[in-house]
């Protein structure tokens, strides 16, 4: 059984801009969902409750990596540890994922952020909402996808 996805794109749209905003101090400009690089990081936090989903950021490894520096102030030369690179895109899509559940009209809880650097693929399904974010960092794919609910 799924549920319909309660989040629209303009409500995503406005998470993604409130989020960067907050942590890089820069606006972003949502375009139309291209699908993830091949060679893509993505982090990954379910949601379960009354509806069950998953939010998904990717990007490339160089933007992840440009994206950690700038979360958590490296020097512009030194590139990040993979572990960093991991913790800074988890706790991006971690705060993406708790203003989606925010607006979700029932309690549901967050699972821990999961991160792949291996260019899986992200989760899908006829009930996604996705668009890719332009910033100065370079671009990000945010989607929000039903889930199958295991109950």
């Amino acid at each position: 059984m799924t549920n319909a996805s309660p989040i629209e794109a303009e409500y995503l749209d406005s998470i993604v801009s409130t989020v960067w905003e907050s942590l890089f101090g820069e606006p972003t400009v949502a375009t139309p969902a291209s699908p993830a690089p091949p060679d893509s990081v993505r982090a990954q936090v379910d949601i379960r409750g009354s509806w069950s989903g998953s939010v998904v950021v990717s990007c490339t490894r160089d933007v992840a990596s440009g994206l950690t520096r700038d979360l958590l102030a490296l020097p512009p030369d030194l590139p990040p540890a993979p572990d960093e690179v991991r913790d800074a895109l988890g706790e991006i899509a971690n705060i993406v994922a708790g203003n989606v559940k925010s607006l979700l009209p029932d309690h549901a809880t967050l699972g821990l952020p999961e991160v792949h650097q291996d260019g899986s693929a992200e989760p899908s399904g006829p009930d996604t909402v996705a668009a890719t974010y332009l910033a100065t960092a370079g671009n990000l794919r945010v989607a929000v996808t039903t889930l199958e609910d295991p109950r």
